[in-house]
C-alpha cells in the first residue's frame, strides 16, 4: 500500500466522519493475513488474501485492542458469514475502511469495505459485488438464503434497497463494479481519495507484498555481524543484535549494497536493507515507496523507512510474502524504482546457492536457540 495514500487517509481519520463496509465471496483456500500497525500515529489493520471462517475471530481479537483504526483491504473475497462478522465489528467500533489503487476487493471483501465509517476509495480503485452462492457438483448455485443474510446486513448498515439490488444482482461468475464514477448512483456513499497519486499503477493480478512494519529494529548493542559463509559474491552473516538471525549481503559496482534476511527477534518477518554512500540526501525516518521488479517482471510495492547506523543511511522495509524469496532465488536481476525512476539495477547471479547457505545458517541458528529440554537426563 502506498505510504502517501495512507497518509491522506490518516488525516481524514482524525475527523468524525463514519459509515460501514461489506463483501461477499466463495469459500477460500487459504486464510487471510490480518495485521495491525501504526502509521502516522494512527492504528491500521490490513486484511490481505482470501477470507475463511476463523478470520472473523482473528480480526475481532486485533480490533479489541484499538479504539479507532483504518482497515485496508486487498482480498479476492471468501467466506460470506465471516466477512459479515468482520463488517459488524468494524461498524460497532466505528473503524474506517479503504481500498487503494492496484489492490483487489471483491465478493466477501466488498461486504467488509461497506462497513467503514467512512469508506475510502482511491481514484482508480474498484470494489466488486455479486450474489452469494454455494458450490456443488453442478458448479456455483446462487443462494437465496445467503442473499437474504446479505440484505439484512445492508439494512443494519442503513443502506438503501438500490444498494442491495446492485450488490446481489450479478451472478456468481460475474461482478458489479463500484468505483469513483458510479458510487452515488447505486446508493453507496464513499470518500474518494485524489491526493498526489502519480506513481506507476501496479496490476491487480501479481501478488502483493504485505508489509506489516516499516519501523527498522533498533540495535541494542555494538556487536558486529559474524560471517557464516561466502558464496560467490554473496556473504551469509549472523546478526547478534537480532538473536543471531541470518542474512545475505552483497555489494555492487555502483556502490549499492543489498541485504535480505529474516528477523528472529522483533517478529517483523523478512526484511530488505538497501543503501549507497551516494544517497546523501536521505534523512532518518523519511519514508519512501519503492517498486521492486525481479526479472520475471512482477512488480512488488515496498514501503521503506530511512534508518541510520553510525554515519550510514539506508532504507529498511519488511515483507511477509514468501514468494519474494522464490523470485529472488530464480531471477537474474532486480530493478528498484522510485516513482518510475530507477534507483538501482542489481545482478542476482548466484542467489540460489546463496539462499541454500542462508537456509543452512538458519537451521544451525535455530538449533543453538532451541530451548533446553528440562526432562533430558
Amino acid at each position: 500500500m502506498r505510504i502517501e495514500s495512507r497518509s491522506i487517509i490518516m488525516r481524514w481519520a482524525l475527523t468524525p466522519l463514519a459509515l460501514a463496509a461489506m463483501s461477499f465471496c466463495s469459500a477460500a483456500a487459504h486464510s487471510a493475513t490480518i495485521r495491525s500497525d501504526i502509521i502516522d500515529n494512527t492504528p491500521v489493520i490490513s486484511i490481505t488474501g482470501a477470507i475463511e471462517a476463523a478470520d472473523s475471530q482473528r480480526f475481532k481479537s486485533l480490533a479489541s485492542l484499538q479504539e479507532a483504526a483504518v482497515v485496508f483491504l486487498d482480498s479476492p473475497g471468501g467466506a460470506t458469514l465471516a466477512a459479515i462478522e468482520i463488517g459488524e465489528t468494524i461498524r460497532l467500533k466505528g473503524f474506517k475502511t479503504a481500498v487503494l489503487n492496484g489492490d483487489q476487493c471483491v465478493s466477501a471483501c466488498a461486504l467488509i469495505w461497506l462497513a467503514g465509517t467512512p469508506r475510502f476509495l482511491e481514484r482508480s480503485a474498484r470494489v466488486g459485488f455479486h450474489a452469494t452462492y454455494t458450490s456443488g457438483a453442478s458448479g456455483k448455485v446462487e443462494s437465496g438464503v445467503g442473499n437474504a443474510i446479505v440484505g439484512r446486513y445492508f439494512t443494519l448498515l442503513n443502506l438503501p434497497v438500490q444498494a442491495i439490488i446492485f450488490a446481489t444482482s450479478a451472478p456468481p461468475d460475474s461482478l458489479n463494479w463500484l468505483d469513483a464514477n458510479n458510487y452515488k448512483s447505486v446508493g453507496i456513499e464513499a470518500s474518494i481519495l485524489t491526493g498526489n497519486n502519480q506513481s506507476k499503477p501496479i496490476p491487480v493480478s501479481p501478488p502483493q507484498i504485505t508489509t506489516v512494519r516499516i519501523e527498522p529494529p533498533k540495535a541494542e548493542s555494538s556487536e558486529t555481524s559474524v560471517l557464516w559463509r561466502t558464496v560467490g559474491t554473496w556473504s551469509v552473516f549472523t546478526d547478534p543484535t537480532l538473536n543471531d538471525s541470518c542474512f545475505l549481503l552483497n555489494s555492487f559496482s555502483d556502490g549499492t549494497f543489498f541485504r535480505i534476511g529474516h528477523d528472529q527477534k522483533y517478529g517483523t518477518g523478512n526484511y530488505v536493507i538497501l543503501g549507497n554512500a551516494g544517497w546523501t540526501s536521505l534523512r532518518e525516518d523519511q519514508t519512501f515507496e519503492l517498486t521492486v521488479t525481479f526479472s520475471k517482471n512482477t512488480p512488488w510495492r515496498f514501503p521503506t523507512r530511512v534508518m541510520v547506523l553510525g554515519t550510514d543511511k539506508m532504507l529498511y522495509g519488511s515483507f511477509s510474502d514468501e514468494a519474494v524469496w522464490q523470485e529472488f532465488a530464480t531471477s537474474s536481476t532486480v530493478v528498484i524504482q522510485r516513482s518510475g525512476r530507477q534507483v538501482a539495477k542489481l545482478n542476482l547471479a548466484g542467489t540460489r546457492e546463496a539462499l541454500a547457505q542462508l537456509t543452512a545458517c538458519r537451521t544451525a541458528r535455530n538449533a543453538r536457540w532451541r530451548p533446553k529440554d528440562p526432562f533430558a537426563d
